[in-house]
Formats: C-alpha cells, sequence, structure tokens
C-alpha cells in the first residue's frame, strides 16, 4: 500500500512515487464531481431520507427515492448506482455545481420481492455509507399510526447524541432516539419545530406493530447556551427532551489531531479524484514504551477492507507518533522502533524542536538521522478544497543527518521538506512535500471528516 499518512519518504521513495504517478486530466467537459457522503459511527448515510412505501410485490414508482446529502469540494457530474437488493435498486446522475452541502436524490427502480429490512451500499468519489429501506408484506402500505411513548410530557427513555455547542453546525453525530408504540406498519415522517435554531426530524417504514425506537437527526446550528426543550409532535400525541448546549467547545473541539474511536478523513492525492485515501481511528490500542497508542487504520479500496496506518498518542499539548523509523525511511535492515513529536498545539510561530536520533541503514551505509520540526504558523485559517478551516496550525518538518560533527540539513540535498497543515476539531486537513528550490510538489488534501 501507498505510504498512507503524512510524514516521510526517503529520496529512492521520492524517486519511485513520482515515476509512478500518472498524468492528470484537465479536460473539463464531464469532469466527474468530488466531495463526500457524511455518514455516523456505523457507516449509516446522514443525513438521508428514504421517501415512499415500499411494499412486497408492487413496482416502484417516482415516489420511492432516496435522497442523501454530499459535501462537494468540486463541481461537476455525478453517477451514483446503488446494488440492487430483493429486486430493486436506486439510481442518480445530474450535475452538481455549487460546492458545500447539496442534496442528491437517487430513483428507486425494480419490484420488492419480499417483505423484511434491506441494506443498501451507497458510494461517492473516495467514500461510501448505507441506507436501510424496509418493505412491507404485500397488501400493506400507506401511512404508519403510532404514538410517541412519554413519561409524563417527557419522552421515554430518550437517547440524545453528539455534541452541542453555541454557534457550532450540527453534524451527523447530532440525533435523539425515541421510542413509539406502532399500531398499523406503514411509512411515517417525524418532525419537530425550530428550537435555539435546532430541528430533529427522520423518515422511514415501520415493518412491524409494537414498541421500536425511531432515530430523529439533528439540523442547525445552536444560537443559546444552556438546556433547551424541544417538542415532538406526530398525530395527538407529543413528548418533549432536553439538549444541553455548551457555550465553550469541549476538548475534542480544541484537539488539532483527534484519535477517538471511528472518527474519519477521506483524502486525494495531487487533486487526482481517483487516487484516495480513507483512515479511520479505530478502537484498538497498543502499549509501548509505557504509553497507550491509538490505531489508524487506512485504505485505498474501501471494499479491499483496511491496513494499519500508525499508532499515536497526546501528552498535554504534544501529539506523539510511534513508528519503526527504519522501514518507515525505506532502510535496509535494522528495526528502529521509537515516537516523536509531529506537532505542538500549545507553542507559538518560531518554536522550534528535534526528534531523538536514530541509525538506519541504507545501501550497505549507517546514518545518523533526526527530524527537525518547527511551528511556521499558529492559529490560522487554511483554504483546502474549497473549504477554509480556521484555527489551523502549520508545521515544518525536515530531515537532518550527522556527518563531520555537526548536524546538516537534508532539505537542500534533493531530499526537499514537509509542511503538515493541522486544524482544530478536525486534524490533518493538508500535506504537502517541497522540493529543493521551495517548489511545491506531491501533496495529500482532506476532502471530508466526520470527527466523532
Amino acid at each position: 500500500m501507498k505510504r498512507l499518512l503524512f510524514f516521510t519518504f526517503t529520496v529512492t521513495t521520492l524517486f519511485i512515487f513520482f515515476s509512478c504517478q500518472k498524468e492528470l486530466s484537465f479536460e473539463l467537459k464531464n469532469t466527474p464531481a468530488q466531495g463526500s457522503l457524511q455518514s455516523d459511527a456505523s457507516d449509516e448515510c446522514l443525513p438521508k431520507t428514504v421517501a415512499g412505501s415500499y411494499v412486497a410485490r408492487k413496482v416502484l414508482n417516482d415516489s420511492n427515492f432516496i435522497e442523501i446529502d454530499i459535501n462537494i469540494s468540486k463541481a461537476g457530474t455525478y453517477t451514483i448506482s446503488t446494488d440492487t437488493v430483493n429486486g430493486y435498486s436506486f439510481h442518480g446522475t445530474g450535475n452538481l455545481a455549487a460546492p458545500g452541502v447539496n442534496s442528491v436524490k437517487l430513483k428507486g427502480q425494480g419490484t420488492p420481492t419480499s417483505a423484511g429490512t434491506n441494506t443498501f451500499l451507497i458510494s461517492f468519489d473516495s467514500t461510501f455509507c448505507y441506507v436501510q429501506v424496509t418493505v412491507l408484506p404485500a397488501g400493506a402500505g400507506g401511512p404508519a399510526v403510532f404514538t410517541l411513548q412519554g413519561s409524563g410530557a417527557t419522552c421515554l427513555d430518550y437517547n440524545i447524541q453528539g455534541t452541542y455547542v453555541v454557534g457550532t453546525l450540527l453534524t451527523a453525530s447530532n440525533k435523539v432516539d425515541i421510542k413509539v408504540d406502532v399500531t398499523t406498519i406503514g411509512t411515517y415522517s417525524i418532525s419537530t419545530t425550530a428550537t435555539n435554531g435546532m430541528t430533529f426530524s427522520g423518515t422511514g417504514t415501520f415493518g412491524g406493530p409494537g414498541i421500536q425506537i425511531v432515530t430523529l437527526n439533528g439540523s442547525g446550528t445552536p444560537v443559546t447556551a444552556g438546556s433547551t426543550t424541544v417538542t415532538i409532535t406526530a398525530g395527538a400525541t407529543s413528548c418533549t427532551f432536553d439538549v444541553t448546549v455548551s457555550a465553550i467547545p469541549p476538548p475534542l473541539l480544541n484537539d488539532y489531531f483527534p484519535r477517538t474511536t471511528n472518527s474519519n478523513w477521506s483524502y486525494e492525492w495531487n487533486d487526482d479524484p481517483t487516487d484516495t485515501l480513507l483512515q479511520k481511528a479505530s478502537s484498538l490500542t497498543i502499549s509501548a514504551l509505557g504509553n497507550t497508542y491509538n490505531v489508524f487504520i487506512g485504505t485505498l479500496d474501501a471494499s479491499m477492507g483496511f491496513d494499519t496506518l500508525g499508532y499515536y498518542r497526546k501528552s498535554g499539548g504534544d501529539y506523539y507518533q510511534y513508528l519503526e523509523m527504519g522501514g518507515y525511511l525505506g532502510q535496509d535492515s535494522n528495526s528502529v522502533w521509537m515516537e516523536f513529536i509531529f506537532l505542538k498545539d500549545n507553542q507559538p510561530a518560531g518554536t522550534a524542536w528535534n526528534s531523538n536520533q536514530f541509525i538506519i541503514m541504507q545501501n550497505g551505509s549507517l546514518y545518523t538521522i533526526r527530524i527537525a520540526l518547527s511551528v511556521l504558523q499558529k492559529d490560522v485559517s487554511a483554504t483546502v478544497n474549497g473549504q477554509t478551516y480556521s484555527n489551523t496550525i502549520v508545521i515544518q518538518e525536515k530531515y537532518e543527518i550527522f556527518a563531520g560533527g555537526v548536524w546538516n540539513d537534508l532539505s537542500a540535498a534533493g531530499f526537499g521538506y514537509y509542511k503538515n497543515y493541522y486544524a482544530k476539531g478536525v486534524g490533518l486537513i493538508k500535506w504537502e512535500w517541497y522540493d529543493p528550490t521551495n517548489v511545491p510538489g506531491t501533496k495529500l488534501e482532506l476532502t471530508r471528516y466526520n470527527v466523532y
């Protein structure tokens, strides 16, 4: 697998990498759009709308469609088709001209064979997510009859998920689970009125009677801090749930390299929409050097599974990577496991530090190397793929070799150097290599992310 995260290539690796790069096409006609599907920790598409009634042995019509949101980074055309499940599928094609969040409608086609819940895979650019559709038994259909379950005026056993911060747009992680009692199976559509800038809504199909859980997805931007009571009304019943809105972002949103389980990021190499990387923070950890590290995984093709990308931890304002440095730099032998600080978030621009020195073998010779890092810029705005990220730290990364009794910068000797961009609450948004003449070359840029 191509080297998948942010640090370095050896000079040899760089030469191989450059020689293998495909020529980029700049033809504008029929240029594919680029962007990302939004999903939750279970890779379920969020937000989403499943419209229409799905009944076994009943042909789908124009009322049957899935609507999803895509965060577009580059305008262009799109063609999205799901897999065929239980005799039917969804398809959509068109143009996405405006960067930002766009709604895309995928029309249903075919005839469901039997009743049950079907899961469809939706793919776009380097991202994917799932949508579940419930098919009712033959002869059923129409709107469901149900009541909201409450304990007094409060929704029974409701479960609020996500973080709510004044002035921060709600994402796919913001949702609430409520209970309903279904007496007649069929379709449903539930939406709250806007309260303190927030709305919660959900659509779908009840495939059976009884107590069931419905997920309502949040949208909008909270206006004021404190406890907000939101009212749900469905038919003749209503209940309320409380959302606590914070005035100050929690520690997660202040992190410049989040490591929370299921957080994920998609990147593209050198503006090529066909050359992409999906990276996730897994639930796994490892112990080494008396520390615990989060395990990151990644893939160039989600259908082929994931490989380990690296091991990371944070202490105070310092962010560490633990890695086998010899193999990382392509040495011939001699395993060298170590950690080094790749980012400091509490130091001003101009702060510099070095990794511990290490010895590698290349082409039969031993070399003593260290990494020299510095904060070039602190909490500046950076625009990547049309998206502007505030509070970005720019780290310069160079490699030095010990020779003649002094440390020598390898940048001008053909190695070049690197700039890494980290945005608060997001993580790595850009990685870029500069040649010895300070001309930017290979780059890795964020196209979408979910931080949980």
